[in-house]
């Protein structure tokens, strides 16, 4: 059962290393393929505090993503009108973008999304266009570091179940 457990582990991060950049919850999925890999292997395998403190690290993670466009456009002097068209412009985006063009859809909508409600609500504040245009920049910019952030957790996420799994506690490598 050990290498069954192992192929699905394997499968499930791989996928959730894929999603990552991809606005998806890659994260999450890396914390289910543990889940899976502790009921198949045996509860001697990964203990709970362990699975527990990897999916609070995966919510934070996906958590942060939501709010990294309005941290962007806060970055970039936006008003709490915009910080609130970035929130909601990403969300749909990431939705609608996701229906339009599966897989790279989430990504290009969030960002497209992002930029267009925090410059459009700037906009309908300031009246001019080069600072509502800089606030969606902001926008972009907090999408891509949350893409890059992502990556780096769920690699963490990834090797600290590998490091668990053939060197902790299991005695199985």
């Amino acid at each position: 059962m050990h290498v069954l457990g192992l192929i699905v582990l394997f499968l499930f991060m791989a996928l959730g290393l894929l999603m990552c950049p991809l606005a998806l919850p890659g994260p999450l999925v890396i914390f289910l393929g543990a889940l899976l890999y502790r009921a198949i292997a045996g509860a001697g395998t990964l203990p709970w505090g362990f699975l527990a403190v990897l999916f609070a690290v995966g919510a934070v993670c996906e958590g942060i993503e939501y709010f990294s466009s309005v941290m962007g456009a806060r970055s970039f002097g936006a008003s709490r009108r915009a910080l609130a068209g970035a929130l909601v412009g990403g969300m749909a985006g990431v939705v609608i973008g996701s229906l339009a063009v599966p897989i790279i859809g989430s990504i290009l909508g969030g960002a497209a999304g992002g930029f267009l409600g925090a410059s459009a609500a700037e906009y309908g504040k300031r009246r001019e266009m080069g600072p509502s245009l800089k606030v969606g920049l902001g926008t972009v910019a907090g999408k891509a570091a949350s893409a890059v952030v992502k990556v780096v957790v769920g690699i963490g996420m990834s090797v600290a179940v590998l490091v668990w799994v053939f060197w902790g506690g299991s005695g199985r490598g």
